[in-house]
């Protein structure tokens, strides 16, 4: 299954599309579900799903990243 993401916030429109496994767009699909039920009435796409979870998962990611490399970056010369 191909799911196309397309990002309107900024009003700047990226249009990517990329290919899931069968299982993670189910996952997808009840995700939007769930959020729906949440959301009072806004009924969210799978696509909408998975932009939110794209965003999240890149933010965690790049935080993990950073604290990587944070960690294992040398100590200055003369510092200890």
């Amino acid at each position: 299954m191909a799911i196309t993401i397309v990002s309107v916030r900024r009003m700047a429109r990226v249009v990517m599309g990329l290919r899931v496994e069968e299982g993670t767009a189910a996952k997808l699909e009840t995700l939007a579900r769930l959020m729906s039920e949440r959301g009072a009435g806004v009924e969210v796409t799978p696509s909408s799903a998975a932009r939110a979870a794209l965003e999240r998962g890149v933010a965690v990611l790049l935080a993990e990243l950073a604290e990587t490399k944070r960690a294992r970056k040398p100590a200055p010369k003369g510092a200890r």
